[in-house]
C-alpha cells in the first residue's frame, strides 16, 4: 500500500509506503495487505462501514466469480478473510468477461448497503461492435457485511 497527497501524485519522491507497522518511504519494504490467494484484483475500493474498513474488488480478477469484500480494523489492513457479494463469473463459452468492480459510498447512500459496479464486455470484438450493450458498466446495490 501507497499514499501521497494528490498534489504530489506525480512525484515518486513524496510517497510513503506501509511496511507492515509504519509507513516509509522505501519502496521495497511495503508489505502485502491481502495476501496472494484469493486475491483482489488490480482495481479496490477501500471505504468505511460500520466503524471497520472494507477493501472491495473482484476476487482472482478474471479467473474469480466472487465480488467481494475484505474487512479490517485499518484503511491499511490487514484485510480479510472476503466475504462474498455477488457472484460475476466470466463466461470463456460467451467470451463474456466481468471485471473492475469499484465501491460507490457517496452514490445514492442507505445504511448497510452500498452500490457497486463492474465492467462487462466481450473478447470477441464483432459481437461487441453488433451489440454495443455488451460493453457496458452494471451498477447493483448489494448488502455489506455487518462489523
Amino acid at each position: 500500500m501507497a499514499r501521497t497527497r494528490v498534489r504530489d501524485i506525480d512525484d515518486p519522491a513524496a510517497w510513503h509506503y506501509w511496511d507492515g507497522a509504519a509507513w516509509t518511504d522505501d519502496a521495497a519494504a511495503a508489505v502485502p495487505v491481502v495476501g496472494e490467494v484469493g486475491a483482489v484484483s488490480q482495481t479496490l475500493s477501500v471505504f468505511p462501514s460500520g466503524g471497520r474498513w472494507c477493501a472491495l474488488s473482484k476476487q482472482d480478477e478474471f479467473r474469480g466469480t466472487a465480488l467481494a469484500v475484505w474487512p479490517a480494523d485499518h484503511p491499511w489492513g490487514p484485510f480479510g478473510p472476503p466475504t462474498e457479494l455477488l457472484s460475476i463469473p466470466c463466461n470463456p463459452a460467451t467470451g463474456e468477461v466481468q471485471y473492475m468492480a469499484l465501491a460507490h459510498p457517496d452514490l445514492l447512500p442507505r445504511p448497510g448497503t452500498m452500490v457497486v459496479s463492474w465492467s462487462r464486455n466481450n473478447l470477441d470484438l464483432a459481437a461487441v461492435c453488433q451489440d454495443p450493450d455488451l460493453y457496458r458498466p452494471r451498477f447493483e446495490r448489494v448488502r455489506l457485511p455487518a462489523g
